[in-house]
C-alpha cells in the first residue's frame, strides 16, 4: 500500500527489502558511506528498520518526481558531505539478489571502471527468460579486454512477449536493472551535454541551497521524469556491466512465487499458522498476523494473501493487476 510500500515487507525471509539492499551495500563500503533517499512520509520507517544508519544519511523526498529528480538530489546531496569525485552506486530497494558477493564484485568493479574512465556504468542483467515487463540495454562491442563489460548500443522499452523472447534468444540484450555508478562530477558533466537545461539549472540551485527547507522547495519545482529518458538515452558513452546471478525486480507476488522453492506439489507456503492443501498444486499462499488455519481445495496457480490489513485472493497470471486494488483502496 501507498502506507506501507514493498521494500519495507518481508517477502522472501526475515528481512525486508530495504534491510536486505543494506547488508548488500555493506559488502561494498562502509556503513558510515551508505545513504537512503526516500518519500519524506517513509523517513520514520527506514530509521525503525535500519537503526544503524546515520539520521543525516536519510534523503527526505517531498513529493514523487520520478528518477531524474531523485537520483540527482541524492547524488547532489552526498557529493557536498564527501566529494565530488567520489563514485557513488545507486541501488533500488526493491530488487531480489540472492548472490550478495556477485553482486558486490560487480558494483567494485563498475565503481572503478568508472573512476578510471569518467563515464557512468549502467548495470544489466543476463536474461534466464523473455522478459516482457522489463526495458532492455542492446550490448554494443566488448569494452577493452573486460570480458562482461560492453559499450551500450542502445535502449529498447518493454517489449511483446515474443520479441522478448527473441532478444533473450539473441544474446545481444540484456534487461535494463535501473542501477549504475558514476560520480556526481561525472553524473553532472553529462547533465550539463546531454540533458535539458531545466536539469542543470536545477543542480545549480541544489549546489547554493543553505538548509533543508530550501533544498525541499528546489525538489517540488521539479517536473516528473524518468532519468532514462532525461539523461541515459542520450548519452553516446554509456558502459553496461553484464551482471549473472539470480535478480528480480519485486512488482508483484508472481515474482516472490517465482524465486523461492517450493515444496513437491509446487505450492509456496509463508505462513506462520496452519495451511492445508488438499489436491492443490502451484500455489502461493502467504498468511500472518493471526492464528486461523487456511485450506486449499482443488486450487492450482492461485495467490492467497491474508493479514491483517486484507484479503487478497487472485490468478497467477493476474497478479500484476493488483496495482488497481491498492489503487481503489486510496479512494
Amino acid at each position: 500500500t501507498k502506507q506501507f510500500p514493498k521494500q519495507f515487507i518481508n517477502l522472501i525471509d526475515d528481512s525486508s527489502l530495504l534491510q536486505d539492499a543494506y547488508q548488500r551495500a555493506l559488502l561494498v563500503t562502509d556503513a558510515d558511506k551508505i545513504f537512503v533517499s526516500t518519500g519524506e512520509q517513509y523517513v520514520s520507517i527506514v530509521a525503525e528498520q535500519l537503526p544503524d544508519l546515520k539520521s543525516s544519511h536519510i534523503i527526505s523526498e517531498p513529493d514523487r518526481r520520478d528518477t531524474m529528480g531523485c537520483i540527482l538530489n541524492a547524488f547532489q546531496y552526498i557529493a557536498s558531505l564527501t566529494s565530488e569525485e567520489e563514485v557513488i552506486a545507486s541501488i533500488w530497494s526493491d530488487n531480489y539478489i540472492r548472490d550478495r558477493e556477485a553482486f558486490a564484485k560487480d558494483t567494485i568493479q563498475a565503481a572503478e571502471l568508472s573512476k578510471q574512465t569518467n563515464r557512468m556504468i549502467l548495470f544489466g542483467m543476463i536474461p534466464d527468460r523473455p522478459g516482457p515487463k522489463f526495458g532492455h540495454i542492446h550490448k554494443g562491442k566488448s569494452f577493452k579486454t573486460t570480458e562482461n563489460v560492453f559499450e551500450v548500443a542502445g535502449f529498447k522499452e518493454k517489449p511483446e512477449y515474443e520479441l522478448a523472447k527473441r532478444y533473450q534468444e539473441s544474446g545481444e540484450y540484456l534487461w535494463n536493472s535501473g542501477t549504475f555508478t558514476a560520480s556526481y562530477k561525472t553524473l553532472r558533466s553529462k547533465v550539463e551535454k546531454y540533458s535539458d537545461k531545466e536539469w542543470l539549472d536545477n543542480l545549480k540551485r541544489l549546489e547554493s541551497c543553505k538548509s533543508k527547507d530550501e533544498r525541499r522547495k528546489i525538489y517540488l519545482d521539479f517536473k516528473r521524469e524518468a532519468m532514462e529518458y532525461a539523461l541515459n538515452e542520450k548519452v553516446p558513452d554509456l558502459l553496461v556491466v553484464a551482471q549473472n546471478f539470480t535478480w528480480e525486480d519485486l512488482g508483484s507476488f508472481d515474482d516472490v512465487y517465482n524465486i523461492n522453492s517450493k515444496d513437491e506439489e509446487g505450492n509456496l507456503i509463508s505462513s506462520s499458522n496452519r495451511i492445508i492443501s488438499v489436491e492443490s498444486s502451484h500455489n502461493y499462499i502467504h498468511s500472518n498476523g493471526h492464528d486461523k488455519p487456511i485450506a486449499i481445495v482443488g486450487l492450482k496457480d492461485i495467490i492467497v494473501v491474508d493479514t491483517p490489513n486484507g484479503l487478497l485472493i487472485t490468478h497467477m497470471d493476474e497478479a500484476q493487476l493488483v496495482k488497481k486494488v491498492s489503487e481503489e483502496l486510496e479512494k
